[in-house]
């Protein structure tokens, strides 16, 4: 008979709300620090690193020769606004990057709470150790390929087509100094994502949230003095990341085998004997969230794009060396990507429930934890939306926006996140799908919204907006208004997905087992 531990024992006979809490909370701190290290970094950036910008004498001379703006002289504010733009695009090629992160540490999580569920601490340990290694392997192949797509001297593929080869170079060469310390140092951004995630499935959720928390002063103490003792530009904020990185995995294989009763608890050879099973599983399993955070990273690519050629950008862009709307795109982004991160962290905790109850067989739990889970994510949307309706410019102003044009842009916000609260029902697909291994329905969920419908929504309102281009900048709402319909579009049909599989198996996930063979659930 096996001896289940005080976890397992919470896992199986807790209160579900309590339970949901309890595994969703440390996945939030997770997910939402590892998206707020960019918005760390731009914030620590604009504060410190804008009088460099201004203090580089390349820089000066190359806006003098090229903007015929303020008689060729780069004031306070257009620095911040370089900066800004910079951190912008780097944030983005941060995240494509972190999708890839995203596949194996998810996927080895799944695939460690069903053994979790199971009570199989030797497959579990041995789950722990193979990810590790597949994990720095898999990092060096997605450090590469990003690397092709970014590198000066092939062109910069990403940044330029997001700023074009007329855009500004102080911009382009930012950009750079930020970008090529994180991809030499990829494996420590993956290995302690996985470290992390796999905590929080190990039972041990307080000590993750606990070093995510300490991974902000740490980020930005180290930042400051890289960027203020060294005089660097761009490349110190991301130093100041990757010390953070480097610290919390410290931290993270300390409490594994401090702690006894670990299942994350490897053997060396774990590291090197590769278990084909293993290696599909995590990346069978990880492949639906790989693919969401692929797309919402590419799809942000995919518009910024976009908005630096609707109505009235390039002339702006030719003139000044940046756009309202990519001032606009920099300003709102990282806020909406800290949002979100709190739904994926919601989901990413209910998964880990999912996959247990999965394992263990308490199917009828798998029912109600999802809905549980749809409440907490759909609740948060909404007071998302609220936020952005009542402190859109607020908000953009922490990103140096110039304050004169908040006004004509705050309704923008708005039409584009209209629909926002539905996306809770994509979210919790995507979580059932995963956490019961229906990974191609876990796929084709979490791919409509952020693969299919959104970028279609993209092209469709950039024509639209050029329709009604009245030389002006006005007939750019019409684009906001368009993708604003994204989470509408994609609800309304994962909506009936879901229903059409859950009334399949109603039996098994509806019907509550008999009482004598099942404490009450509360």
């Amino acid at each position: 008979m096996k001896i289940l531990s005080q976890n397992e024992l919470k896992l199986r006979y807790e209160n579900l709300w309590k339970a949901v809490f309890i595994y969703s909370l440390p996945t939030i701190f997770v997910m939402t620090i590892s998206a707020s290290y960019p918005l760390i970094d731009k914030l620590i950036s604009l504060a410190f690193v804008t009088q460099n910008v201004l203090d580089y004498q390349p820089y000066l001379e190359w806006y003098k020769n090229n903007i015929n703006v303020n008689n060729g002289i780069l004031s306070e504010q257009i620095a911040k606004e370089f900066v800004n733009i910079a951190t912008q695009v780097s944030s983005q090629i941060y995240n494509l990057l972190f999708s890839f992160a995203v596949l194996t540490a998810l996927g080895a999580s799944i695939s460690f709470s069903y053994r979790y569920g199971q009570v199989n601490r030797e497959e579990a340990k041995i789950i722990s150790g193979n990810s590790m290694t597949i994990t720095v392997l898999f990092s060096l192949f997605a450090g590469l390929f990003v690397f092709t797509l970014v590198y000066p001297k092939w062109d910069n593929i990403i940044i330029f087509i997001q700023l074009s080869k007329k855009g500004a170079w102080i911009i382009q060469d930012l950009t750079w100094r930020y970008i090529w310390p994180m991809l030499i140092a990829s494996p420590l951004m993956f290995i302690n994502f996985l470290l992390l995630t796999l905590l929080g499935a190990d039972g041990k959720g307080k000590w993750a949230a606990l070093i995510t928390v300490l991974s902000i002063p740490i980020n930005a103490v180290f930042a400051i003095i890289f960027v203020k003792a060294g005089h660097l530009l761009l490349e110190g904020a991301i130093l100041g990341t990757i010390v953070s990185w480097a610290i919390s995995i410290a931290i993270s294989m300390t409490i594994i085998y401090k702690n006894h009763d670990s299942y994350l608890r490897f053997r060396w050879h774990d590291l090197y004997i590769l278990k084909k099973n293993n290696l599909k599983k995590i990346f069978q399993l990880g492949l639906p969230s790989f693919l969401n955070n692929l797309a919402i990273a590419s799809v942000a690519i995919l518009s910024a794009t976009i908005i630096a050629y609707l109505p009235g950008q390039v002339e702006q862009r030719n003139q000044y060396g940046s756009s309202m709307l990519q001032l606009y795109n920099s300003a709102i982004s990282p806020w909406i990507m800290l949002f979100t991160s709190v739904a994926l962290g919601i989901s990413q905790g209910s998964k880990s429930l999912i996959s247990y109850s999965y394992g263990a067989k308490q199917y009828h739990k798998i029912y109600q934890i999802s809905w549980r889970s749809y409440i907490l994510v759909t609740g948060w949307l909404v007071i998302v939306f609220f936020i952005c309706l009542l402190f859109a410019p607020s908000l953009m102003r922490v990103f140096a926006f110039p304050p004169e044009n908040v006004s004509e842009v705050r309704w923008w916000v708005v039409l584009m996140m209209m629909s926002f609260p539905l996306a809770g029902i994509s979210f919790t697909a995507t979580t059932l799908f995963q956490g019961i291994n229906k990974t191609r329905l876990a796929t084709i969920v979490s791919s409509l919204r952020a693969i299919i419908i959104l970028p279609i929504l993209v092209i469709i309102g950039y024509f639209i907006a050029h329709a009604f281009d009245d030389g002006t900048t006005y007939s750019n709402w019409y684009y906001f208004l368009v993708i604003g319909l994204n989470d509408l579009i994609s609800g309304v049909i994962v909506g009936i997905i879901l229903a059409v599989f859950l009334s399949k198996r109603k039996n098994s996930f509806l019907k509550k087992p008999p009482a004598q063979t099942e404490p009450a659930l509360i």
